[in-house]
């Protein structure tokens, strides 16, 4: 047996074990991103990278969960320890930093919530009320962020002015971090939206992540008199003249759609020089795209296309120094209930309600998207949903996790014709049964875990 197959098979079971003193993502997770290294430094044909990047892994992790050191602190302190062991074996360099980046995000696994603010049968402005509600839920119970989606003419969104609305979470809350996902660019004056961003940030103390997007529905902007196929590079001129923009002075910019000429930009985000940047992305090309520009990614896609957009994203993340580590999420379709088949029942209703309203536009154009499931059935074969009890619901967020080496889980808690109470038992359970569980899958001191992986869990 080559030398280094049994250094990886010794390594694996040394860390994967579970009396080993590293706590934190659950024995699969672990095993998961364990897996990853060794297979990074086999590709060296190196045994003594293999030790080398565990090395490094381990001591990065029982720092990053054994003390207040923050995820973006360690990724550097492994980067560093990695780009030190040039001298073991040049041409393994750059697939142990490989590794070691994925490993140290998955350090602490977050949770959030992605919402449509899709219509329900009640009045809009209790809907609005309803929704402020869970999100202070979702912030009591230790999730890190709430994302909002921006759509117009539809059904499926409520919040068409996405900065309205968390202008009013961000009153309503102290430490979650919350953030449209995503702004739709090519709808907006670059200079209005650059002011907007900022007045969200200072209102928040700090606390918004930018999702920024071209829309995926040709019909919604072109009723917003936006030409589909223009809207690329519209999106990629305004991204542009928005990240100048936001790093304050004056903005001078001459382009194909937006022109600005020594403008004052007087106001300026707390997050310097700008909140986290979101895209979702649902292909390995765009998972390249937004690493080099160190963007944080949500994708839906199945487990299998995930875990290629993961790969493919970490091979080429760039994160400037003094950032966090980056998060790739995952986002599904999420319902608990005391049972399966209750869970079941309830979610398969509400997923007909939102997939109705999801193509309504494309329907009255005869014309509908094949990329989305139908029926519930249809949606968890293709791993666009998790329902269940508790127990099930918890294995099979592991699952996925494990399955796509996804570092942040975005749950779509309310949706389609769910009611309230109907969701916002389903998230009691969830924080009570499956949330906590995960991130404290091995004992120890739950809240300050739990605080850990997520920040807006830190006390006031």
């Amino acid at each position: 047996m080559p030398k280094v197959v049994r250094t990886s098979r010794v390594m694996i079971r040394s860390f994967t074990e579970n009396g080993t003193p590293w706590r934190g993502p659950s024995l699969a997770l672990r095993r998961v991103t364990a897996r990853s290294a060794v297979f990074a430094a086999w590709r060296a044909r190196s045994a003594s990278s293999v030790t080398y990047a565990f090395s490094c892994f381990s001591v990065s992790m029982r720092e990053s969960t054994a003390s207040t050191t923050s995820r973006g602190e360690t990724f550097f302190r492994a980067m560093a320890a990695a780009r030190s062991a040039a001298d073991i074996q040049q041409r393994s360099l750059l697939f142990m930093v490989a590794a070691i980046v994925c490993c140290v995000a998955m350090a602490a696994v977050a949770f959030g919530i992605f919402d449509h603010v899709d219509r329900s049968d009640e009045p809009i402005g209790v809907l609005y009320e309803q929704r402020l509600k869970l999100v202070e839920a979702a912030e009591a119970a230790g999730f890190r962020t709430y994302h909002v989606a921006e759509h117009h003419a539809t059904r499926l969104g409520m919040a068409p002015s996405p900065g309205i609305f968390l202008a009013a979470v961000a009153q309503r809350t102290r430490r979650i971090r919350f953030g449209p996902l995503v702004y739709l660019l090519p709808l907006y004056t670059p200079l209005r939206l650059i002011e907007e961003i900022a007045m969200l940030d200072q209102m928040s103390g700090g606390r918004l992540e930018l999702g920024v997007g071209r829309g995926i529905s040709p019909y919604e902007l072109a009723y917003c008199g936006v030409d589909f196929l223009e809207a690329p590079a519209m999106y990629a001129e305004a991204l542009e003249v928005i990240l100048a923009g936001l790093r304050g002075g004056r903005l001078t910019h001459r382009g194909r759609y937006y022109r600005y000429l020594d403008v004052p930009i007087e106001l300026t985000p707390v997050q310097r020089p700008h909140p986290p940047l979101w895209q979702g992305v649902t292909s390995p090309e765009g998972a390249a795209t937004a690493a080099a520009r160190g963007v944080n990614i949500v994708g839906t896609a199945p487990n299998a296309r995930m875990k290629e957009v993961v790969d493919r994203y970490f091979e080429a993340v760039a994160v400037q120094p003094g950032g966090s580590a980056p998060m790739v999420g995952i986002q599904r379709h999420v319902f608990v209930a005391e049972t399966d088949a209750e869970a079941i029942a309830v979610a398969r209703v509400a997923y007909k309600s939102w997939y109705d309203s999801l193509v309504s536009l494309w329907r009255q154009f005869n014309t509908v998207p094949v990329r989305f499931a139908e029926s519930l059935e249809g949606a968890l074969a293709i791993d666009a949903a998790i329902v269940g009890s508790p127990a099930t619901v918890r294995a099979e967020v592991e699952r996925h996790l494990a399955a796509t080496g996804c570092n942040y889980f975005v749950g779509r808690f309310i949706y389609g014709n769910l009611g309230f109470e109907q969701a916002s038992r389903s998230l009691a359970l969830w924080n009570s049964e499956v949330m906590s569980k995960l991130v404290h899958a091995e004992g120890g001191d739950r809240p300050q875990r739990l605080a850990r992986a997520n920040p807006a869990r830190a006390p006031r």
